[in-house]
């Protein structure tokens, strides 16, 4: 290459280069063809998935049980022990003190207040006078509002927060089995005869009791009605909505209390068992009759394990008789 001519040059001895580096995560080159990397999984791996599932059935079915009033009572399905969990008791705290700001603001502090309040007298939660702090955990909680729902109010627990170096609720419990059918298949439920019926129960997560050794894991703080300076322990007694296995919970206790259904409750039993989206009973009919008496069986056998099967909907006119308790 030849000589070049042009114009002198100037550089200011004053000027700074920003240079931004880029670190990227060594791999190895085996790394890039391997399957997993494309989506696919080992068979093995799949199957080891699946077979955590069906342990966790296992526990499941192994440690139910009816308490003397006929509701059943569960265990959190524990995937790791539950001593890994710190009792998050300060992040709770300072979650509480956001929560309270906030329904203050909004004026619904009173009407959250007495959410909790029908709880503690529906023994859906319970207060504690101890103070421990080893083998609890603390969940914040935050209001939902929903003016056009039933409960125009309700608390929301968080079970994934964690505190630094320890595991979240969430972490340490496996989900399941998913009992959840997809959508299409409902719809094609629906739609197979010609008159059509929605339902749902009223407070599913509620209706089932958690036994006593897993209730210190449910913690969570509130204020004395008489004094909101005033903080008060409590725990929850019933399945947690938030909770990742709180799903796969109520999945499995109304699969258990429908497989057990025999007699007169056979029939209504086998039509419940594929009827239902998490707490939504979505079915059809070819009759009236076959629809009324649908209504009368399913209610009787879901209450006798305190489910409340409530909000009927259909394309005929429903018998009001066939909701009186």
């Amino acid at each position: 290459m030849g000589k070049t001519y042009g114009n002198e040059t100037k550089f200011d001895k004053n000027h700074f280069m920003n240079v931004t580096s880029m670190f990227v995560n060594d791999m190895c080159i085996s790394d890039l063809w391997k399957l997993d990397s494309l989506g696919i999984t080992d068979p093995v791996e799949t199957k080891t998935k699946l077979e955590i599932q069906k342990e966790t059935l296992n526990h499941f079915q192994k440690t139910i049980s009816v308490d003397i009033s006929g509701r059943y009572e569960v265990a959190l399905s524990w995937v790791l022990d539950n001593k890994l969990l710190s009792s998050n008791r300060k992040l709770a705290e300072n979650r509480l003190e956001s929560t309270k700001r906030k329904l203050i603001a909004t004026g619904k502090f009173e009407e959250y207040q007495d959410v909790l309040d029908l709880w503690l007298s529906g023994k859906i939660i319970e207060e504690v006078n101890d103070d421990k702090e080893n083998s609890v955990h603390y969940l914040p909680h935050r209001p939902v509002i929903k003016e056009n729902s039933t409960s125009k109010i309700r608390p929301v627990f968080d079970a994934s927060v964690q505190t630094k170096g320890s595991p979240s609720l969430n972490d340490c419990l496996e989900k399941g089995p998913n009992f959840i059918e997809v959508i299409p298949t409902i719809l094609n439920r629906f739609r197979k005869y010609k008159i059509g019926v929605i339902s749902d129960i009223e407070k599913a997560f509620l209706q089932i009791g958690v036994r006593e050794q897993d209730r210190d894991f449910l913690r969570f703080m509130w204020y004395d009605r008489e004094n909101r300076d005033h903080i008060k322990i409590y725990r929850h007694r019933r399945v947690v909505f938030g909770v990742t296995s709180s799903p796969f919970l109520l999945g499995a206790t109304l699969n258990h209390h429908l497989d057990n259904a025999h007699g007169n409750f056979d029939n209504v039993a086998k039509i419940l068992r594929k009827s239902f989206y998490v707490d939504n009973c979505v079915t059809s009919f070819e009759t009236e009759e076959q629809l009324q008496k649908f209504i009368v069986e399913s209610k009787i056998l879901l209450s006798s394990a305190h489910f409340n099967l409530r909000g009927w909907q259909s394309n005929v006119l429903l018998n009001p008789e066939n909701f009186q308790s």
